[in-house]
């Protein structure tokens, strides 16, 4: 027998959304494409907070360059390019990985 939800619900909601909604009795499951996934997050993860660690430095030495930080535009402009990839690609991993897409 099917199972009917109620109207309003969450699972009506997220179906008509259009989001992929996992049955109840789907458990999670390891594999490959998930260690894979989980594996890509650990090291985007560890490039932002590096990014983020870099940045610190270079904000905390920047007093000490000559003619301060803006001849040198180009390192935050970097670092922050990094970062903004970094966390996007960290995030669409996680979306994947969540999904197990």
């Amino acid at each position: 027998m099917r199972e009917i939800d109620e109207p309003g619900s969450t699972r009506e909601s997220e179906e008509t959304e259009g989001r992929r909604v996992a049955p109840e009795s789907e458990k999670f499951r390891w594999t490959e494409r998930r260690t894979a996934r989980f594996t890509l997050m650990l090291v985007s993860g560890a490039v932002v907070v590096g990014d983020l660690f870099l940045l610190y430095v270079f904000l905390r030495s920047a007093s000490g360059l000559p003619g301060g930080w803006r001849p040198y535009w180009y390192i935050p402009a970097g670092i922050a390019a990094v970062f903004l990839f970094a966390m996007g690609r960290f995030r669409r991993h996680l979306r994947h990985f969540r999904r197990d897409e």
